[in-house]
């Protein structure tokens, strides 16, 4: 995190060569930085809820924080509640905040009620830091990776221009939108994947995967269907330039067409972390992102919709990749 501070702007330079982008770039990340334990540890304790079959505590307690961000963004930009209008580092700041608040809820309400799970109560356990250890590592690099991945995605965009960055922006925001909830659907698949393999009660995990996958096609197809009809109204809502709308429009309807392929992809992967196999995700995804996507954009990648073409295509590719890899583990 201190060297990430450190050399912020450097690698801001490499993503957009827009300085005014890049002061408040600078700004906005030098508040965030300080929260990064946090989110970790916010992490670190959805696996637990989750773990536990408790996946609605972590949505209430999550939720909670979200509001104390929002709350905070609204005073800090319209300077209410006392405060003075600030620039973005304060909206960052309470973002931040809003983070750490999350990591000291969940730990505070886990103590509260979680106890009889064994929380807190072996901290040197030589068996528990090796499992530990060999199952954090893959998703830890895994995770990293594809950060980084996204970071020099963004850097070739950037280098189109400040409305392309912009477009882009607002892009993965709405994918994140849509994603989040299929990543809860994988969640559940892990969940019940994990405890069938825990049983070793093999057929039962890819009973759920397959129940979990014809249910997420089924709800996220149909929750497509108004995005794709009414695009421009929900486009509108992130975008006020007319420019960059028309950058965004149809790299959006693709994006929309084929979420559905993008929601199998998160309930596969969520599955191999359910059967302890983060490795396999950790092959697939690097190699589609470093070697594909990443390559293929800056080649290719002449203007914003062809890049997000490349980008859907080969992830659609990493999907069917998983598909094929979770059937072949399935034992006969």
């Amino acid at each position: 995190t201190i060297a990430a501070d450190q050399y912020k702007d450097v690698i801001l330079s490499f993503m957009t060569n827009n300085l005014e982008v890049r002061k408040l770039a600078s700004e906005y990340l030098h508040m965030r930085f300080y929260g990064i334990f946090a989110i970790g540890i916010t992490h670190s304790f959805r696996g637990f809820w989750n773990g536990i079959g408790r996946p609605g505590t972590y949505l209430v307690l999550m939720g909670i924080s979200y509001l104390l961000n929002a709350l905070l963004s609204y005073a800090f930009v319209f300077g209410k509640w006392g405060l003075p209008p600030s620039g973005l580092n304060m909206i960052a700041l309470s973002s931040t905040l809003a983070t750490v608040f999350a990591a000291l809820l969940n730990y505070v309400w886990a103590m509260w009620t979680a106890r009889g799970y064994g929380l807190n109560s072996n901290y040197f356990d030589h068996a528990v830091w090796k499992n530990l250890i060999k199952q954090s590592v893959p998703s830890g690099l895994t995770q990293l990776l594809f950060a980084l991945g996204y970071a020099v995605f963004f850097a070739i965009i950037g280098k189109l221009g400040a409305n392309e960055l912009a477009a882009a922006n607002v892009l993965v925001t709405i994918s994140l939108f849509f994603i989040y909830p299929g990543m809860g659907m994988g969640m559940t698949a892990a969940n019940y994947v994990a405890r069938s393999h825990g049983a070793h009660e093999w057929d039962k995990a890819y009973f759920w995967t397959k129940k979990v996958a014809v249910y997420s096609v089924v709800l996220f197809g149909l929750v497509s269907i108004p995005f794709l009809i009414f695009s421009k109204e929900f486009l509108s809502v992130f975008i006020k330039s007319e420019t960059v709308y028309e950058m965004a429009r149809i790299p959006y309807l693709v994006f929309i067409s084929t979420l559905v392929i993008e929601i199998l992809g998160q309930i596969y992967t969520f599955s191999f972390l359910g059967a302890a196999k983060p490795k396999v995700i950790l092959v697939v995804t690097t190699a589609i992102q470093w070697l594909g996507i990443i390559p293929l954009s800056y080649l290719f990648g002449t203007d914003l919709l062809r890049i997000w073409l490349i980008q859907i295509a080969l992830r659609c590719l990493q999907t069917l990749i998983l598909f094929v890899c979770w059937k072949r583990s399935q034992p006969t």
